[in-house]
């Protein structure tokens, strides 16, 4: 299913002993899930306010180093729930989120650079995730995921203008590296809708939470237009 979710995972940052008013930063290498091959690269910028996090500016590169996307996380209290903007350079699509307050969300998109752009306004009800909100709904959630509780909640996908319903349970405990972590797997939660999308598998460390691997789709096109697969691997925060 094009586009049902906007969903390469952000790293779950450890940022207590960052300073008040710094950045820090960090990247992921993005594979093909079937072969192996090399796709591209996400380097990630953090700004943070009083330990807070409140800009996240992802660049992602082609194998050439070329800017191919660039997508914008700007938070604004509920670290569940940023205002995304993603543009892709090479085809010209854009997605994005904006909160308009009270549940009320607007979402949009466009396709190409001769598309137009679509917008529609959106009532939620909680809990409901923003991109890589989920990060954040995962950390506050952590102790109920580690205890083997299956969690729903409401999922924006911008490219369909609406949203869905994802549950996530825990797998158990892997090795990544030389790292325990928690293994995560997220499905739509209709047993229809879910044929029609793989699960997504997350792996996030025992001891502080951060991210060390994705498995699943990319909200990152081939330039024929076909959300890639990927598997990810993310290095440690650098401050």
């Amino acid at each position: 299913m094009k586009q049902i979710l906007s969903l390469i995972l952000l790293c779950g940052l450890c940022i207590a002993a960052a300073p008040e008013n710094s950045k820090v930063s960090f990247s992921g290498t993005a594979f093909d899930y079937r072969n192996g091959s090399f796709i591209y690269t996400e380097n990630n910028e953090v700004r943070l306010e009083n330990n807070t996090i409140k800009e996240i500016s992802t660049r992602y590169k082609d194998s050439k180093g070329n800017l191919i996307a660039e997508r914008t996380l700007t938070y604004n209290g509920d670290p569940t729930k940023p205002n995304l903007l993603l543009k892709d350079f090479r085809i010209g699509y854009i997605e994005g989120v904006s909160q308009i307050g009270n549940n009320k969300i607007k979402v949009f998109y466009r396709d190409n650079f001769k598309s137009e752009l679509k917008e529609k306004y959106l009532d939620i009800s909680e809990p409901f995730v923003i991109d890589a909100g989920l990060n954040a709904y995962f950390r506050q959630n952590w102790s109920k995921l580690k205890n083997g509780e299956t969690l729903k909640f409401l999922f924006i996908a911008p490219a369909k203008l609406d949203y869905f319903t994802f549950r996530v349970q825990s797998m158990g405990v892997v090795k990544v590296g030389n790292r325990d972590g928690l293994k995560l797997k997220m499905e739509l939660n209709n047993f229809f809708l879910r044929t029609m999308l793989d699960p997504m598998i997350a792996v996030y460390s025992l001891d502080d939470q951060t991210i060390l691997s994705y498995e699943g789709v990319s909200n990152i096109v081939s330039e024929s237009g076909v959300n890639y697969k990927v598997k990810i691997n993310y290095d440690k925060v650098k401050q």
